[in-house]
């Protein structure tokens, strides 16, 4: 018996060892590709083929503060994209980027002046991050709002699956996939709180831009903007604020200001900007 087992734990050794060989030749190739040849679209394109019944795509914050010329130049290449673009708490978003900008630097922004963490939200590569209306202008001039999807992070903190499937069904997919942990949160770096008085700061910095985005989308970005107001007034007296503020008392204080008709028990957002709306229910559909 304890052959067999020995025999059988070599085995599977052997497999797993050929599966990570297998994944080490990919990632060597695909480096060798990415560091080796010229820099051209044509180049570009070719480190995200997909893999048959497969879709490709790639993900980062700077594609939010393109220029107009570069999206058209995104937009010649690639027509017939689908573009994804999930809105945080404005102040939220600075708060994590700054926390993670200070900590390569080895500083950490709780412990810093609110001043100083306000000045950081004021740098030139920091500041245009925050209008999101003009990202959906300049992109939406080139893309229709069928292509433009729209996601909240409080709809992915509360209802990560409705989330996905909403995902799936944009970029066309099996909308049956289930990946193994959609509530597991990855890649960490602000945690459960921030620091009031930074925030109270930001959010008198961002007031119009908020006041903006509960004008276009209401919902998640009215609760946004009555976060800001309350903080400015002085209504969280504590030293820190829970981080996403949704997670706070401020959340349901923000529903019992709302009309009983217009009080959800739930929201849930998230969508094509083409069907965009104001939506309550059921999060499971």
């Amino acid at each position: 018996m304890w052959t067999l087992r020995k025999k059988k734990n070599r085995s599977a050794f052997k497999k797993d060892r050929r599966k990570l060989s297998v994944a080490r030749l990919r990632e060597y190739l695909w480096t060798r590709r990415f560091r080796s040849t010229p820099r051209t679209d044509r180049w570009y394109a070719s480190l995200f083929r997909p893999g048959r019944g497969q879709v490709a795509g790639e993900i980062t914050p700077e594609y939010a503060v393109l220029p107009r010329e570069k999206v058209a130049h995104v937009h010649r290449l690639m027509p017939e994209a689908k573009i994804l673009f999930v809105l945080r708490n404005p102040v939220e978003r600075v708060w994590s980027h700054a926390v993670m900008d200070f900590k390569r630097k080895g500083r950490n922004a709780r412990e810093m002046p609110a001043e100083e963490v306000l000045e950081f939200a004021r740098r030139p590569y920091v500041e245009p991050k925050r209008n999101y209306l003009k990202t959906l202008e300049v992109w939406g001039e080139f893309y229709p709002p069928e292509r433009i999807f729209v996601g909240f992070m409080e709809d992915i903190n509360w209802h990560p699956r409705p989330f996905l499937k909403e995902v799936y069904g944009f970029l066309g997919v099996n909308p049956d996939f289930r990946p193994p942990a959609p509530g597991k949160k990855v890649n960490v770096k602000s945690g459960g709180s921030m620091s009031t008085a930074a925030a109270r700061l930001i959010a008198a910095e961002y007031i119009d831009t908020l006041e903006a985005l509960s004008d276009a989308f209401g919902g998640y970005a009215s609760f946004w903007l009555y976060c800001a107001e309350r903080l400015m007034e002085g209504a969280w007296s504590e030293e820190e604020i829970p981080n996403p503020i949704a997670g706070s008392t401020l959340w349901e204080e923000w529903r019992g200001t709302l009309p009983p008709e217009d009080r959800p028990e739930s929201l849930f957002m998230s969508g094509s900007l083409s069907g965009l709306a104001y939506r309550s229910g059921d999060p499971g559909r």
